[in-house]
């Protein structure tokens, strides 16, 4: 019992040992007086200063001063610092015509247009969620400040099966699917904007609203292969505003021409009908697609013009949109599709493959003759000059020979466009041979 009385004491008198030990190198430690001293000083400096009225703040900052003195290092370097800043709202929700991601020209040919797409991958088409307002109510637009107009239905897309793969589907299965795609449509929305004259123009940001005919109020969600295809829709950028001999840049954005026309591609598997035994072969092709604003289009009378090349971006259609709504008895492009396989033990079709379009067309002109008429071009003073895409779809219907379609109508531009005409007359005759197309309103 001593023995283990003597034992506890010294491991007692251990321990107060350890613990003065660690009182005393805490408090021997060297900087700490230093920085409380500091901190202390810091204090005081901080009560000394004088209070900072909010006109010397600036928005959003963390209680800087705007002074030029606040925005240099300390060492008398002169060099700026970065400022921590607090930005509120929505941060380029409003991007300004030059701001849009442009392109010079039409990609035509399959490099150029395969590149482009490419590019264009972080622009691509995006579904909206299950439950979205299909036409949400647009923003009218303030006077003299510019914002966001909303996005606006440009086209709606109808699927139906391929009368050629309609026998490779099992029968309830044929059934089901015929269900599914009567029932629905898709439709491809832009988001527009408008300046601080309420001029509208286009951004690069594009959705799709998935809904059914019957009540297109909401979006619902769905399938998987219609929402791979929504992707394929890509924004390749607004095309430029062209060039006018003498003319300066800010004049043509004063004439709204730049903006107003946003260039589009579309890939799909279309499939190959050159002979009986190749008939189920397909290829991946690309189309373009072009979405204008009329001029002289305000938030007050809202409209988009539509057109579309076929046969590899050798034609441009303009499509006839005039009084389509959401759910028209007929969308605005019908796509014939078959489905290559079945998954799931042959109860869900998948791999779907187009074997043709068709849609509305009450205009056609060569591709080659709009890519012409857009080229530099030298005048007799010898300064370089060229057409808009946008000033040559405003004047389509001189193009097209359909008059009516004539929109902008301002005399210098229909001179314009009248003499390149002319000076490419040869190239009009390629043109004429899909004039039966543009009669019988169908497209592949």
């Amino acid at each position: 019992m001593l023995n283990n009385q003597a034992f506890l004491k010294t491991i007692s008198a251990l321990m107060v040992v350890f613990v003065v030990g660690l009182l005393a190198f805490s408090a021997m430690r060297p900087g700490e007086p230093r920085a409380t001293s500091a901190t202390e000083a810091d204090s005081k400096s901080e009560a000394g200063k004088e209070p900072v009225s909010l006109e010397d703040l600036s928005l959003g900052s963390f209680g800087t001063q705007s002074t030029d003195q606040g925005s240099r290092d300390e060492t008398g370097s002169g060099k700026p610092v970065n400022k921590l800043t607090l930005r509120v709202g929505v941060i380029g929700s409003t991007p300004n015509r030059n701001e849009v991601t442009m392109i010079d020209s039409l990609p035509i040919k399959e490099t150029l247009v395969r590149r482009a797409y490419r590019d264009s991958e972080s622009r691509a088409c995006r579904m909206l969620i299950p439950g979205a307002s299909v036409s949400p109510p647009r923003s009218s637009s303030l006077t003299g400040s510019a914002g966001t107009f909303g996005r606006m239905s440009a086209m709606t897309i109808g699927l139906e099966l391929d009368a050629g793969g309609r026998s490779k589907l099992p029968a309830m299965i044929r059934r089901q699917v015929d269900n599914y795609l009567a029932k629905h449509r898709l439709s491809v929305q832009p988001v527009l904007y408008y300046d601080n004259q309420g001029q509208l123009y286009f951004g690069t940001d594009c959705q799709a609203a998935f809904f059914e005919i019957d009540s297109p109020g909401l979006t619902v969600k769905a399938e998987p292969m219609i929402e791979s295809s929504v992707g394929r829709f890509r924004a390749l950028g607004v095309v430029g505003a062209g060039s006018i001999a003498g003319a300066e840049v800010g004049s043509l954005n004063s004439l709204g021409v730049l903006g107003r026309t946003l260039a589009m591609a579309f890939q799909f598997e279309k499939a190959e009908s050159t002979t009986a035994f190749a008939s189920d072969r397909s290829r991946f092709a690309t189309e373009l697609m072009l979405l204008h604003i009329p001029a002289g289009s305000t938030v007050d009378n809202p409209e988009i013009q539509l057109f579309i090349t076929s046969d590899d971006r050798k034609t441009l259609h303009r499509l006839n949109t005039r009084g389509e709504r959401l759910n028209s008895p007929m969308p605005t492009i019908s796509a014939d599709v078959r489905f290559e396989k079945t998954i799931l033990m042959g109860m869900y079709p998948s791999d779907p493959v187009v074997t043709g379009m068709r849609y509305r067309s009450e205009g056609v002109v060569s591709m080659e003759m709009i890519g012409r008429m857009t080229s530099e071009t030298k005048s007799d003073d010898g300064t370089t000059q060229s057409l808009s895409v946008t000033e040559v779809l405003d004047q389509f219907g001189v193009l097209s020979g359909v008059p009516e379609l004539v929109s902008g109508k301002r005399p210098s531009v229909l001179d314009r466009i009248e003499n390149r005409r002319r000076s490419i007359d040869p190239v009009l005759e390629a043109g004429s041979t899909v004039k039966e197309k543009m009669m019988t309103g169908l497209a592949e």
